[in-house]
């Protein structure tokens, strides 16, 4: 599948995906969480006008091999992600909290243009001390993920080389 040539589906639609062959297959247990919103006024059975409630944490949350998993999930039609303005400082101490007990935690950065896909712990994105990052500097942090049929981004291979760096064969 070709990314950069899939414009009518969104990447997170491409997650979603994923997590429902996880669900599915018994594999893992991941969902996406919702930005927490007040509804201020409701006209008919549609929200007419509301608020967000709080700041959000991460994109999704679950379970796998008795591990906690928490994650971001960004695209970029660029030849570079700015994390500085993409991933906020209450999500980055939102994934510390998550690693300092015990989960994994990590970001999904996926360059459109250039059909690539990688997936970043937590332990090396906290490494990073510039606001942009290219594919090279992604490839040297993290994981590139390759895309299959089912799941179309499975990221769960990936996890299991964590789990593997982190707590040894499980």
């Amino acid at each position: 599948m070709d990314i950069s040539r899939n414009y009518g589906l969104d990447f997170e639609q491409l997650i979603d995906k994923s997590n429902e062959y996880y669900n599915s297959e018994k594999i893992a247990f991941i969902n996406k969480k919702p930005t927490p919103i007040k509804i201020l006024s409701v006209s008919g059975n549609r929200i007419s006008d509301a608020v967000f409630e709080k700041k959000s944490t991460t994109d999704y949350n679950g379970i796998y091999k008795g591990h906690h998993i928490d994650f971001e999930v960004k695209s970029t039609i660029k030849s570079t992600f700015d994390i500085s303005s993409n991933l906020h400082q209450h999500q980055m101490e939102h994934m510390e909290n998550i690693f300092n007990s015990g989960g994994i935690s990590f970001i999904i950065i996926c360059f459109k243009m250039e059909n690539k896909i990688f997936l970043i712990p937590f332990e090396n994105l906290k490494q990073i001390s510039v606001s942009h990052i290219n594919i090279e500097k992604c490839s040297n942090l993290g994981f590139e993920i390759k895309e299959s049929l089912n799941p179309s981004i499975d990221f769960i291979s990936i996890v299991d080389k964590i789990i593997e760096e982190q707590y040894g064969k499980q």
